[in-house]
């Protein structure tokens, strides 16, 4: 018996097992007087008041901004990320850092250069667009 598989056969086997995806996450380079927030991965719901808790323990100095590196996400989580960067007045960039390696100090990172090759899709560009200057 010949059996052919059919594009939309396809479609929804992957939707139903998932695609895997990575977590937002948090990471923050001190600059002088500022700090860059690092947000890598996908936006999903609770990001924003995970970043929220995470912004009010290590937002040290002024001058503050965040890198966004995101395929998207969340389309309500982009909008909330938004509205609450616009409303604490944080500068967006779109770039990726290199991970830290072992035992690199938050005043070694400062030195660390953005990579090429970052992304801005979907729910991160509502995000993004949230930013005071972008």
């Amino acid at each position: 018996m010949n059996r052919r598989l059919y594009p939309n056969a396809v479609a929804m086997i992957a939707l139903a097992c998932g695609t895997p995806s990575i977590a937002l996450d948090f990471d923050v380079q001190l600059f002088n007087a500022g700090a860059t927030f690092v947000l890598d991965g996908v936006i999903e719901p609770g990001d924003t008041d995970r970043f929220k808790a995470y912004f009010e323990a290590n937002a040290d100095g002024f001058g503050f901004a965040v890198a966004l590196n995101s395929p998207g996400g969340s389309m309500m989580e982009g909008i909330r990320l938004g509205e609450y960067l616009r409303q604490t007045g944080i500068h967006t960039v779109v770039a990726q850092y290199p991970e830290r390696s072992a035992g690199m100090e938050d005043f070694d990172y400062s030195a660390v250069q953005s990579i090429p090759g970052a992304q801005c899709s979907s729910a991160c560009a509502l995000a993004f667009l949230g930013g005071v200057e972008r």
